[in-house]
């Protein structure tokens, strides 16, 4: 008969990897109620086999003959094998950098008597953990330079709030992990130094919920992202103007110009299309860009283009605030510098907030209760000259 197939758990280890004695403590625990480690599933979960309880001790090496300099110890893992080997401990399997081995000889000596060793080991540890800082860093970097640029609820309405914020709690989380575990780090190392044990224990519960959060925010994160690179770069999120069958609640060219036809002149991916989303703050975001003509009895009335951000937000404050920061970004991060911003007269439009002004081409952006609309807009031929008292007057009604 073939030998019965042993029940295997998973158990989240009750501490980091570089907490030798407390991880050979849980082990030896575990072997004591019938778990006996067999692998490490990621660096949190370790894999048991359940067996008869046994009495078993376990000890914690490291192999790295570039970091560490120990006497007549090879930094190939076979070679530390059959070193501990002769010392009565066996290889299981290793978390990390550390290599976790067992033995029943209650005389067996300790794998990791020389502090100077345990040290070093700590000082690479905390490298490994240094860097681990880099990637929230960098977003908190790019993060800052988009409300630099844009304008903190310009930001918020572009980027989408349901991104936005579980963007900013997990950055939170992952840089206030790294950092404690930075610290708690030094304090092991300096009590190592010391030749004493350090005081401060952790909670085994409490680290475990934080190595799940770091986990789960790092995945959201990630997937996060690559779906918003992806529908950028892909365009999956851009649907083509002649096959959008939804309400455009703003005003477009066919709604500016009278005509019998329209005919778009620009195929690329930044013309000719729309795209619509709805979002906690803001339930309804449309953008879309045009780029055509509009003929009437064969006679061109019009050859341009718009480019529409449209938004109707929870709260009118909300939606004069993105306005404003409309402007702002317009004015003073890019064109103000190279002297192409240039404020417009507008007359009486009798809405909430009202602002013109060159931007390359003419622009304007209107607030109205809830509503905020943003156009760029340009025209190069046609029989009707729309001005921009005209234009921003019809976007003005739209609102109301």
């Amino acid at each position: 008969m073939g030998s019965e197939k042993r029940k295997r758990v998973f158990k989240m280890a009750p501490c980091p990897d570089y907490d030798i004695a407390g991880m050979e403590q849980w082990l030896a625990d575990m072997a004591a109620q019938g778990y006996m480690l067999k692998r490490f599933f990621t660096n949190l979960i370790a894999v048991f086999e359940v067996q008869e309880p046994q009495n078993l001790r376990y000890g914690i090496a490291t192999v790295s003959s570039n970091a560490f300099l120990v006497p007549d110890l090879d930094t190939s893992l076979d070679n530390l094998k059959d070193y501990c080997a002769a010392y009565g401990w066996n290889y299981i399997t290793h978390r990390s950098i550390f290599c976790i081995f067992v033995t029943e000889d209650e005389t067996a000596l300790a794998l990791h008597t020389d502090s100077d060793i345990e040290v070093m080991t700590l000082e690479k540890v905390r490298r490994e953990r240094r860097n681990n800082l880099i990637l929230p860093i960098f977003w908190i970097v790019i993060l800052s330079v988009q409300l630099i640029a844009n304008g903190f609820w310009l930001a918020i309405a572009q980027l989408g709030s349901m991104y936005f914020v579980p963007l900013v709690l997990i950055l939170v989380i992952s840089l206030s992990d790294s950092t404690l575990e930075l610290r708690h780090l030094h304090d092991v190392e300096k009590a190592v130094r010391d030749g004493r044990s350090i005081t401060k224990k952790r909670k085994s519960k409490a680290y475990q919920m934080r190595s799940v959060l770091v986990l789960a925010s790092l995945i959201i994160l990630f997937a996060m992202t690559g779906v918003q690179y992806y529908d950028e770069k892909t365009g999956n999120d851009k649907i083509p103007f002649e096959h959008y069958t939804g309400d455009i609640p703003t005003l477009t060219i066919q709604d500016l110009i009278e005509g019998d036809i329209y005919i778009s002149t620009d195929q690329s991916e930044y013309s000719n299309f729309v795209l619509q989303r709805t979002d906690l703050l803001i339930p309804v975001y449309i953008q879309f860009a045009q780029n055509g003509a509009v003929y009437e009895d064969g006679i061109c009335q019009f050859s341009g283009g718009i480019t529409v951000e449209y938004m109707e937000t929870r709260i009118p404050w909300l939606a004069r605030k993105i306005a404003e920061d409309y402007q702002k970004n317009d004015k003073n991060f890019w064109f103000d510098r190279i002297n192409r911003y240039k404020e417009l007269p507008l007359p009486d439009l009798g809405v909430d907030y009202a602002a013109a002004y060159e931007h390359l081409l003419p622009v304007f952006v209107l607030a109205e209760g809830n509503k905020v609309v943003y156009v760029y807009y340009h025209q190069s031929s046609g029989g009707v000259e729309m001005t921009m008292d005209e234009i921003t007057q019809m976007y003005a009604e739209s609102l109301k």
